[in-house]
């Protein structure tokens, strides 16, 4: 049986991505990987429970590009 996350929490988890993409633009000048592997890992392990489908895709797709260092993919990821 799935749990119906309530707004106030999903709004607030949305507020904190805002600061994930905020982070990741600065590590995109940076050339920072570890800050878009952890929020890429983050996403993807925690979008969907609060019905973010979408981002936890976005998330796979930013750490895969940490991992390889591609700062292309990670570009693409976030503008997504």
């Amino acid at each position: 049986m799935e749990m119906e996350v309530p707004l106030e929490a999903r709004m607030l988890y949305l507020e904190r991505r805002q600061k994930d993409l905020s982070d990741c633009s600065a590590a995109l000048l940076q050339k920072d990987f570890s800050v878009f592997e952890r929020v890429g890992h983050q996403l993807r392990g925690n979008a969907e429970p609060f019905g973010f489908a979408p981002l936890a895709d976005i998330g796979a797709d930013l750490e895969l590009a940490a991992k390889q260092k591609n700062l292309e993919s990670a570009s693409e990821a976030m503008a997504r």
